[in-house]
């Protein structure tokens, strides 16, 4: 037995308003610190791309009477697209933390990781059209039944993609400088990509069983955990921070009359000691940490210090 309408739009509006408060609380501590990435912009679409998600969602779980059945199209697609866009968007969002705490000499792995992601993402969004489009009997229900082929797809980028998200900065955190506990910390930080997969699984099932409405219930959960994972890099710098702040006050950043804008950690490379700012997840040349620059400057000086960094 599945579940029942009511419990699907409720929960949809409930997991996914949790979603969207994560998120405009990562982009106010980024607005607040004056400081905005890309990884900032993916997390924004995403949330908008979720929203879309949402409003298909909610149309064909509960369709207002004598809608049109145009409308019913519109609304699953929405859902279809929405979702698609919404998945890959905070695999960019993480992709490009990674990239800012990256040496230079990954460079070309992060742009390879950036072509395949983004041909996942279009692969994935052609084949549901074509799929659904090659039948176009399911218009007057308001659902296309996507099969195993689509389900199969898209639990083998899934996997792939968050295998790559959560082992890629792997090697690099566990090579620094840091105590166990901020290690741990962080690489659990990036690994909790993986969560996205398990929740992928249960959808992935629904698509193959031709669950109908319980599509969309997993759907919405996935979504939502993705969202929530792109933004648990910053929130955790700025937990991190404020419980520094609020105890010793020791930091390298605070003696140097910089620890409101960020908190500093220490990384390795080549026995080479690099201040990453965990907020931003920004690499810093050690040279520079101590030196305090306006935050238009703040771009400069990570571009320069990726130049001087050797290969992990």
């Amino acid at each position: 037995m599945g579940v029942s309408l009511e419990v699907v739009h409720d929960t949809s509006i409930a997991v996914y308003t949790i979603a969207a408060f994560v998120t405009v609380c990562r982009l106010v501590i980024r607005i607040k610190d004056k400081k905005w990435g890309l990884d900032d912009f993916w997390a924004l679409f995403a949330m908008i791309t979720g929203g879309i998600m949402l409003t298909g969602a909610l149309i064909i779980v509960t369709p207002p009477p004598n809608i049109a059945q145009i409308t019913k199209v519109v609304g699953y697609y929405f859902a279809a697209c929405g979702f698609y866009s919404c998945i890959w968007s905070c695999r960019f969002s993480i992709l490009c933390t990674i990239s800012r705490i990256s040496p230079s000499s990954w460079r070309l792995y992060i742009r390879l990781m950036f072509g395949a992601f983004s041909l996942m993402w279009a692969f994935l969004m052609i084949q549901a059209v074509v799929h659904c489009e090659s039948d176009p009997s399911w218009h007057a229900t308001g659902q296309c039944a996507l099969g195993q082929p689509v389900a199969i797809a898209q639990l083998i980028t899934d996997i792939v993609a968050d295998l790559m998200l959560g082992l890629a900065p792997m090697r690099l955190l566990w090579r620094s400088n840091l105590s166990k506990g901020q290690r741990m910390r962080l690489i659990t930080v990036f690994a909790s990509a993986l969560l996205t997969t398990l929740v992928s699984l249960a959808h992935a099932y629904c698509i193959i069983a031709g669950k109908g409405t319980d599509e969309v219930y997993s759907a919405m959960y996935e979504l939502s955990v993705s969202i929530i994972v792109a933004s648990l890099s910053v929130l955790v710098g700025f937990f991190s921070r404020r419980g520094r702040n609020a105890g010793t006050h020791t930091t390298s950043n605070e003696r140097s009359g910089n620890g409101t804008h960020g908190t500093g950690i220490e990384l390795s490379v080549n026995s080479r000691p690099i201040n990453v700012d965990i907020t931003t997840s920004t690499w810093v040349d050690s040279d520079n940490s101590t030196k305090h620059l306006p935050d238009n400057h703040e771009e400069n000086l990570d571009y320069k210090s990726k130049d001087h960094l050797h290969a992990v």
